[in-house]
């Protein structure tokens, strides 16, 4: 039996192909010679280094001495920490590319787009082009900025959101609780990940989920705000900006 292929496929998979080319080339271009560039990038990037050389979780820097109640992070908490020290551990320790995790972690995404069992291979191509082809993906991945792991969370909670309700049943514990899992992980990342447990609100129609999901979605809620009381370093409002706008005018602080 002959495969037979459109010239629509054609096109979509040498629009994919030219992406990946570039997002190569890109990679060949930056992955050595990237610094971190602007405060955010450096403490991403002195956070990373803390773990892949010293094992150190706690955070070695900060605007003003304030780390978090729990584990001494970061304004940033301690997810991306984590994931870019541990990379880091296996390509450079002592001086972790956070460029290259972001491009591991695009990679590993596109794995699991073209996992996903319920969607045909045209939408799989044209998702991927969607995700290679936005702005954000296109300037974040290839520097020391962490939302190329927030469209990962993106792509995978939105996949569970379509295989739940494009049924007319309910849901299974199973698909639930593995949304739920997700959304408690991308919190430990994004301070308001923990909002996604609202892609849930429309189950209460199904009687057998209703007290469930009511229940779930004030506890995910208050997970929330403790995870970001607990252990993210409250931002110095209204210091550290005092100093950012300071640097922007090539002025002192302001009252100094």
């Amino acid at each position: 039996m002959k495969l037979q292929v459109t010239k629509k496929q054609l096109f979509l998979f040498a629009a994919l192909a030219l992406f990946i080319v570039f997002y190569f080339i890109r990679f060949v271009q930056l992955k050595n010679s990237y610094q971190p560039n602007g405060t955010d990038e450096f403490l991403y990037y002195m956070e990373a280094k803390g773990i892949s050389a010293a094992n150190q979780y706690s955070t070695p820097i900060t605007f003003d001495g304030v780390t978090s109640k729990i584990g001494h992070f970061g304004i940033h908490g301690w997810g991306y920490a984590v994931v870019d020290g541990w990379l880091g551990k296996i390509f450079n320790a002592e001086n972790p590319s956070i460029l290259i995790s972001n491009c591991i972690i695009l990679l590993l995404t596109l794995i699991i787009l073209f996992r996903l069992k319920q969607l045909e291979l045209e939408h799989k191509i044209w998702i991927a082009l969607l995700v290679l082809s936005n702005h954000v993906i296109l300037r974040y991945t290839f520097s020391y900025y962490q939302e190329t792991i927030q469209f990962t969370f993106g792509l995978l909670l939105s996949y569970q959101l379509w295989c739940i309700y494009k049924k007319t049943t309910a849901p299974t514990t199973k698909e639930i609780i593995t949304y739920m899992l997700t959304v408690a992980l991308l919190t430990q990342f994004r301070y308001n990940g923990f909002l996604w447990i609202f892609g849930l609100l429309p189950l209460i129609s199904f009687k057998s989920l209703r007290v469930w999901i009511i229940a779930a979605i004030p506890a995910f809620c208050v997970y929330g705000i403790l995870s970001n009381t607990l252990f993210v370093a409250p931002f110095p409002y209204p210091e550290a900006f005092n100093y950012v706008f300071a640097d922007a005018l090539k002025t002192k602080p302001f009252g100094e």
